[in-house]
């Protein structure tokens, strides 16, 4: 899982299986830290400090004493270490699955990396990264594009390395049925109906899309998505910029992650952005020839 690798001490079916099915990724990059897993109960905590963690689906309950991380979800839970780079947890299902997927991202922040929730496309061999909440058209943008032959890298979450490359994470592409029917045209028929959230929807698997591409890719460019009668690139704001950016990646856990991420927004404030003004089709060859 990029350059973190977790060594479990003893066979955890539950969570070997997550791990595979989550975490696993063909990037080749140098392991800079190895932690150890293991079954294990939850500490007797202090029921006062638990914290809620901002998420929609599910409650998900967190603790940060000095060097440690421990997360709870229904009857799951996850404590981590960081100085001795132990990781102790328990549970099934869903639960233990965002329990995972918390903590792991709270120990690859502290490495240096970004979790980002946006789309993005390869333009010129470099990753141009679409910015905006939930429902502002990241993916009738992305789909708008495989229209005009651009090859997309990420519908949902990615990864953003300290060197400013970012590495696709999706397996597949969600879409509701009225955007499945708008866009046949470029969608195959191998589909799957899944839950998704508190609605159902079309999941289309990421190899059988011959225009989703998902490889690392220098960062090139964020455009903040916004609403428009007409369709047209035009300027964005830093402050515009920084907060799609704090949006987009999410809040740390613990005191070093926020510090952490902190330091990577600012890297991040590096790279060139713009505002994309979308009307209800877009030309993507004429928008990048700045017609």
């Amino acid at each position: 899982m990029l350059d973190l690798q977790l060594k479990l001490l003893q066979p955890v079916e539950q969570v070997q299986n997550i791990l595979e099915q989550d975490w696993q990724k063909p990037y080749s990059i140098p392991v800079q830290n190895q932690y150890t897993l293991q079954e294990g109960s939850m500490p007797d905590l202090p029921a006062h400090l638990w914290q809620p963690i901002k998420y929609d689906e599910a409650e998900v309950l967190s603790q940060t004493p000095e060097g440690w991380l421990h997360l709870k979800c229904q009857q799951s839970h996850m404590s981590i270490h960081f100085h001795r780079q132990q990781i102790w947890c328990s549970g099934t299902g869903g639960a233990l699955r965002l329990c995972l997927q918390f903590g792991i991202m709270e120990m690859l922040r502290l490495q240096g990396w970004m979790p980002i929730h946006a789309s993005a496309l390869n333009v010129n061999g470099a990753a141009t990264v679409l910015l905006g909440p939930s429902g502002t058209g990241k993916t009738t943008t992305l789909l708008q594009a495989a229209r005009s032959g651009v090859v997309s890298l990420a519908e949902d979450w990615s990864w953003i390395g300290p060197e400013l490359v970012f590495y696709p994470w999706d397996s597949g592409l969600h879409l509701l049925p009225d955007t499945t029917e708008r866009f046949a045209d470029v969608l195959p028929e191998a589909r799957t109906w899944v839950d998704r959230g508190s609605r159902k929807k079309w999941r289309f698997e990421v190899q059988d899309l011959p225009w989703f591409a998902p490889e690392p890719c220098p960062l090139g460019h964020f455009w903040l998505l916004k609403r428009s009668p007409k369709t047209a690139l035009g300027p964005l704001s830093k402050l515009d910029q920084v907060k799609a950016l704090w949006e987009a990646t999410g809040m740390p856990l613990t005191r070093a992650g926020t510090v952490m991420a902190q330091q990577g927004i600012n890297r991040l404030m590096g790279v060139p952005g713009q505002t994309l003004h979308l009307g209800f089709d877009v030309d993507f060859q004429r928008l990048l020839n700045g017609n």
